[in-house]
This record gives C-alpha cells, sequence and structure tokens, in this order.
C-alpha cells in the first residue's frame, strides 16, 4: 500500500502510479511476477478521532489517499519489486523501467534524467548473490547468508 496527500494517477496496465503535487512527486513502478490490480480510494477507516484532536489542540488530520497493489488472484507467494523515482517540478521520468525476465532471475534498468543509468540483477535461482546492483563503473552485491 502507498499513502499520498493527493490523488495518484494510476496506470494499472503499466503497472505505474504516479503522483504530482506541484513542486515535486513521485513515479511508482511496480515489477512483479504476475500482474497487479490496483485500488484507490481516500480518507481513513476508521474516522480520526476528532474529538480527541479537538482535546490536543490538533487542527485534523489530512486527506490522504491510499492505494493497494495486490495479485489478482490468491498466491502462496509473490516476488514483486517496487521503484520510487522522485522527481522535481517539470523533470518527471518518462522513459520506462526497464524489465528482462531470465532463466536465473530478473534484470532491471533505471534511468533517471541526469543521472547514470542503474542495472539491478537479482538471482532467484538461490545462489549466494542475491542481487548485484550496477551504477556506472561502481557495483554492489548483496549476498544470501550461508
Amino acid at each position: 500500500m502507498l499513502h499520498g496527500q493527493g490523488p495518484f494517477f494510476v496506470k494499472e496496465a503499466d503497472q505505474q502510479l504516479i503522483l504530482d503535487r506541484g513542486e515535486a512527486g513521485v513515479v511508482v513502478d511496480y515489477v512483479s511476477e504476475q500482474p497487479l490490480k490496483m485500488r484507490q480510494w481516500q480518507g481513513y477507516e476508521p474516522q480520526p478521532d476528532h474529538s480527541y484532536l479537538a482535546s490536543i489542540k490538533n487542527p485534523g488530520i489530512p486527506m490522504q489517499w491510499h492505494v493497494e497493489a495486490a495479485t489478482a488472484a490468491p498466491a502462496d507467494g509473490s516476488l514483486t519489486l517496487t521503484v520510487l523515482r522522485p522527481f522535481k517540478k517539470g523533470a518527471q521520468p518518462s522513459t520506462p523501467v526497464g524489465v528482462e525476465r531470465t532463466a536465473a532471475g530478473l534484470n532491471v534498468t533505471v534511468s533517471t534524467p541526469g543521472q547514470s543509468e542503474v542495472k539491478f540483477a537479482f538471482n532467484l535461482s538461490g545462489q549466494k548473490d542475491f542481487i548485484s546492483v550496477r551504477s556506472g563503473s561502481r557495483e554492489w552485491k548483496v549476498t544470501r547468508p550461508e
């Protein structure tokens, strides 16, 4: 679930959300083993306790919008990568997140204007190296504990 103080532009076919707050925003890309269904609503359940908020001189809680991204059918498990790409006014990323599925796992490429391309390689075959991240000439690895 994601929460924001404005409505999200939901692009379910692209597995993407955009929240643009004027001066800044975020593009949210979902990379999942199966397509995700997205549901958006606003408000609170349960409702805030307005008498309590008044007693502590709190003017209230701003309205929030919520988005739930879930598998369409029940599943015992699912790998979902959520890519958050914040942006300043006028610099919303337009390049899609690159996704390549391989026999060993998943390769994800994220391009951001004015930044180095970042490549993530997820090894889902159970080998020791789980994730490698490459940006420019730098590389980091996350290994599974033995």
